[in-house]
């Protein structure tokens, strides 16, 4: 084989760890597919990885965005089946919403498994 040859495979190789890593990393950006799915100006509603087959949504509060709560927030959420799921929301994380950042929760185990949610104001 040629050097330059080789040289050229070797490269493509090389970088494809590279390619992978980057379609990995943007799960959770903010391009993502759990983005919130509405918002009305008083809430706002985001939906969770798919997990067993389905997914979940919740909604959140713009008033709690604007003035976090001083005590944790449960929001709970119910698929068709009749399971649920619940996160917690602590004021720390009400306060990294109100400055843009993303957020990411994990649910409660439920039916053998988890959803999670990444959670930006729209």
């Amino acid at each position: 084989m040629e050097r330059r040859s080789f040289m050229v495979k070797a490269g493509a190789l090389f970088s494809l760890p590279l390619i992978i890593t980057e379609i990995g990393c943007d799960s959770y950006g903010d391009n993502d597919t759990m983005s919130p799915s509405s918002n009305d100006g008083n809430s706002f509603s985001v939906t969770s990885t798919s997990d067993s087959g389905h997914s979940h949504t919740i909604t959140l509060s713009s008033n709690n965005v604007d003035n976090p709560p001083s005590s944790d927030v449960t929001l709970k959420t119910t698929n068709n089946s009749g399971h649920t799921h619940a996160i917690t929301l602590m004021q720390s994380d009400y306060e990294s919403l109100a400055t843009g950042k993303t957020i990411i929760k994990t649910s409660t185990n439920d039916s053998g498994h988890t959803h999670t949610f990444s959670i930006k104001v729209p």
